[in-house]
């Protein structure tokens, strides 16, 4: 029997320091600084205006977190800023569709008369792009979306080779509190 609670307090135990674990990843994530060996890898800014632009959203990847970062505005009064860890979400691309983009150019001079000759010249320009919803996803909810990003897939590549390569290395003091 003593056995038995001692392995009962073990498991006990491993639970509680997984919960201070994860607990303390996620206080490390929600900070608005830069972690120690955080490196901004990918970003995009939602720009308001045309004349005079404004940020009014920003989206960043890191090699530890995405981040959703909204700055102080006319309908924002404090600056507002939504994390999400790597190493504990899932991405999906969801929404995606292609847009072309094409031009022709083309000349054409000739004769008139019974008989028709000419000369013509043409080109062409065509681009064709991806664009989908890069969707985060932490314990199968929804944890955050970067809408209509462009290469959506390439995106979650990098998401994913990050996750590989990085968990190893999730830090564990913040920039200035060394």
């Amino acid at each position: 029997m003593r056995g038995g609670n001692n392995d009962g307090d073990s498991v006990g135990n491993i639970l509680l320091k997984i919960v201070d674990i994860i607990r303390d990843y996620q206080k490390k994530i929600s900070n608005k600084d830069l972690l120690d060996g955080e490196q901004i890898l990918w970003t995009h800014d939602i720009i308001q205006g045309i004349i005079h632009k404004k940020t009014i959203e920003s989206w960043t990847i890191s090699n530890l977190r995405a981040i959703k970062y909204r700055p102080i505005s006319e309908h924002t009064p404090e600056p507002v800023m939504y994390s999400v860890g790597l190493a504990v979400s899932d991405t999906v691309v969801m929404n995606q569709y292609r847009h072309s983009k094409g031009s022709r150019v083309g000349t054409y001079t000739g004769t008139g008369g019974r008989t028709f000759s000419g000369v013509g010249i043409s080109s062409s320009n065509n681009i064709s792009q991806t664009y989908g919803d890069l969707v985060f996803y932490f314990a199968g909810n929804e944890a955050m979306r970067f809408n209509e990003i462009s290469d959506p897939h390439g995106v979650r590549r990098m998401v994913e080779a990050i996750k590989k390569q990085g968990l190893s290395n999730i830090p564990t003091t913040t920039k200035g509190n060394e």
